[in-house]
């Protein structure tokens, strides 16, 4: 079974370019909503040799020491701008690295910051919304990952 605090590692595609990796890359579970039957994971990366991500508000460092972690092997980030939603089924675990966990305290603080980080995006997508819908234009607005249109979905 998948847990949150997990790590699972897959070749996605990349969501600024929509490349499909060619490597696997560690995604930490960061959510399980088992009413819709999703998994929340967020991309990582190692820090070395990119120490300046470690200042992109987008990122929150992961010691691997203090406690020392088991499920990370070298001090890493997560990326909170890469943030995704996988159809949870049984044929998951087999992309966990092991059965570990990342320590609660350091796990809980990477969730605390995602979901500031989400609230942000959020907040600063609602205004552009509200921007948008202010000027009584119909041309299309870019809102985050999505674009804004004046056609209704169906």
């Amino acid at each position: 079974m998948i847990e949150v605090g997990q790590v699972l590692s897959l070749k996605m595609r990349f969501n600024n370019s929509g490349l499909l990796s060619k490597t696997k890359h560690p995604y930490l579970v960061i959510g399980i909503n088992d009413e819709f039957g999703t998994v929340e994971i967020a991309q990582m990366d190692s820090l070395l040799g990119k120490e300046y991500k470690a200042v992109k508000k987008s990122n929150k460092v992961i010691y691997c020491n203090e406690p020392d972690e088991t499920v990370i092997d070298k001090d890493s980030y997560i990326q909170m701008d890469n943030i995704f939603l996988l159809e949870k089924h049984e044929g998951l675990e087999q992309y966990r690295r092991q059965a570990d966990k990342l320590s609660e305290e350091k796990l809980a603080d990477v969730i605390r910051s995602c979901i500031e980080r989400g609230s942000e995006r959020s907040r600063k997508n609602q205004k552009e919304c509200l921007q948008y819908l202010a000027a009584g234009t119909a041309a299309p607005q870019k809102a985050g990952y999505g674009t804004i249109t004046d056609r209704v979905a169906g």
